[in-house]
């Protein structure tokens, strides 16, 4: 009964603090005087990220909460870091942020209170296993293909004789295959480590092969590729270890800190001006307002709406040619000219440039869905490394947009299920029948 009780006062939590939300969004529409409109915006939006964590009941490692704490990195709380930084205001996007995020917390919070029964994602008693030797065969030669790509991309870009940014940028064009093949030893590091926490692998084989994989990493300059290697890893041990707030809180307040200083050492290692830590870190933080800025000034004034075209650009890149991935795309659209790589538009920014304010608003509600879902799948399904990749996969599109996602996505899949399925088929090394109990991958 107390909980019953319970459940209902944090319903009636939510749909206020929700209303709330509406109204001061309301206010920042009807207003012209632009510091009423940061204020009240300001205060909205936390109110809205506020009705998300009682949603959760303050879970952190969640689909809905982690996509919230990106969404204000990366696109909500960047009007008011730009704010702190410049002293410039953002009028025209306090409003379509505002309710775009709602909208993403009301589906959410819609599904949650219609499908409460969802069935646990168990296992099939009566399915084949796989065969652990031959996964690891497997896992281990995805991995050191990887590693010969990263060797030759680094060879290939002469990365260690010239300018980091600027040949990090021109080594990737036309190398599509090869750029997301040298992902792969993200992947199978991320595999190998499921087998750890099921107790069918080696702490120091993990360790070795994750330096490793890390440091070539960082000679080609990809912070992107760190982030989503620690929190890969976060959540898979989060599956099976819940880690409390106050760890993830920490961790979080650490990897900023390490992103911006890598930033400065790039910066550094390519020639170019450097910033003080604390300001790279807010650059980092209200680079999301200015990439909105530049989609809401050239599009459809400069460029026409692409109609859902851009969720193909990536794609063509596993195809032979010089083609751009999309960030390069924008940037020459946008016919901006900065040293190093593209644009990355935010996931706002990105629906908007294909399907206007309309389109903002119908995303961000059938992205709610879509988290619903994931959430679900994460809690409960026993495939701990793929649950994880999705659920990185979608709150990593907060900053890029779906459309540099979706390649890695599908990759990344073929190569986890192609390992999965042959290793359920094919006996490489005969392990004594020892797959047959907990193999589950």
């Amino acid at each position: 009964m107390k909980e019953v009780l319970s459940n209902k006062n944090r319903n009636l939590i939510v749909i206020v603090l929700l209303l709330i939300s509406c109204i001061l969004g309301i206010i920042v529409c009807i207003t012209n005087n632009s510091n009423e409109k940061l204020i009240f915006y300001s205060i909205g939006y936390i109110v809205a990220i506020l009705s998300t964590c009682f949603i959760e009941k303050f879970k952190i490692i969640s689909v809905p909460v982690l996509f919230s704490g990106f969404h204000f990195a990366f696109i909500g709380g960047s009007p008011i870091f730009k704010y702190l930084r410049l002293g410039e205001y953002c009028d025209e996007q306090y409003a379509i942020i505002l309710f775009s995020y709602i909208l993403f917390v009301f589906a959410y919070y819609m599904c949650e209170l219609l499908f409460t029964k969802v069935k646990k994602l168990g296992t099939n008693k009566h399915s084949k296993q796989i065969n652990i030797s031959t996964y690891k065969i497997l896992i281990l030669l995805m991995w050191i293909a990887s590693v010969v790509a990263n060797i030759i991309f680094i060879i290939k870009g002469n990365f260690l004789n010239g300018n980091l940014e600027t040949t990090r940028v021109t080594a990737m064009q036309g190398n599509g295959i090869l750029v997301y093949l040298s992902w792969l030893g993200i992947i199978a590091n991320c595999m190998y480590f499921e087998l750890f926490l099921k107790k069918k692998g080696k702490l120091s084989t993990f360790i070795i092969t994750s330096a490793i994989t890390i440091i070539l990493s960082l000679m080609l300059g990809y912070r992107s590729r760190l982030i989503t290697y620690v929190l890969i890893i976060l959540m898979m041990y989060n599956k099976t270890k819940k880690i409390k707030n106050f760890y993830v809180i920490i961790i979080a307040l650490v990897g900023i800190i390490i992103v911006a200083l890598l930033g400065i050492l790039r910066a550094n290692m390519s020639n170019l001006e450097s910033n003080s830590l604390l300001n790279e870190i807010l650059i980092i933080l209200d680079n999301g307002s200015t990439n909105i800025q530049y989609m809401f000034d050239y599009f459809p004034e400069k460029v026409p709406f692409q109609h859902g075209s851009t969720f193909l650009i990536n794609i063509l890149m596993l195809l032979p040619g010089p083609d751009m991935d999309f960030t390069l795309w924008l940037k020459e659209k946008l016919n901006l000219t900065f040293a190093g790589g593209g644009v990355t538009p935010t996931l706002l920014g990105e629906f908007y440039i294909n399907f206007n304010y309309i389109g903002v608003l119908i995303g961000f509600a059938l992205l709610g869905i879509v988290a619903y879902y994931l959430q679900k799948y994460y809690s409960n399904s026993e495939k701990v490394f793929f649950s994880s990749l999705l659920f990185h996969q979608f709150v990593g599109s907060v900053r890029g947009g779906l459309g540099n996602i979706e390649t890695n996505l599908l990759v990344f899949s073929i190569a986890y299920w192609g390992v999965y399925l042959i290793s359920k088929k094919i006996k490489i090394i005969d392990d004594g029948g020892k797959n047959e109990e907990n193999s589950i991958i």
